[in-house]
């Protein structure tokens, strides 16, 4: 095994780890007939002052990682012409304190090289 292949069997060991390392993350996909798949990854909800037009806002950023390979195990519609292609997909998972969270997928980051996606959430209005 070389040095990739170990790092990209690490992440993904990382992502679906069951010792409190990762968590349920639901996906379900746009159109007519939706489908939803539930795999393990990780989590993160960041709070951050920013400097808006001279005022301090607080902003929230919330993020999840999860291994692709598990996603299109899954058949899940993850690439359209190779390209990732899951926005405004929508995303559940807990937080630490176990609260459900509701998501649209804003923005999404493959690491080809790891295997991985992290994708930027956007809360949905309960």
């Amino acid at each position: 095994m070389n040095v990739l292949e170990a790092a990209r069997r690490d992440r993904a060991i990382i992502n679906r780890s069951g010792n409190g390392m990762s968590i349920d993350v639901t996906f379900t996909s746009l159109g007519d007939t939706p489908i939803t798949v539930t795999v393990k990854g990780s989590h993160s909800k960041r709070y951050l002052p920013v400097e808006f037009n001279g005022a301090i806002m607080q902003s929230r950023i919330a993020s999840v990682t999860v291994t692709e390979a598990d996603l299109v195990a899954l058949s899940y519609p993850v690439r359209v012409n190779k390209l990732v292609s899951m926005k405004n997909h929508i995303c559940v998972c807990s937080d630490s304190a176990g609260q459900i969270n509701t998501y649209n997928i804003m923005e999404q980051f493959p690491d080809e090289t790891l295997g991985s996606i992290t994708f930027i959430l956007n809360e949905v209005d309960a």
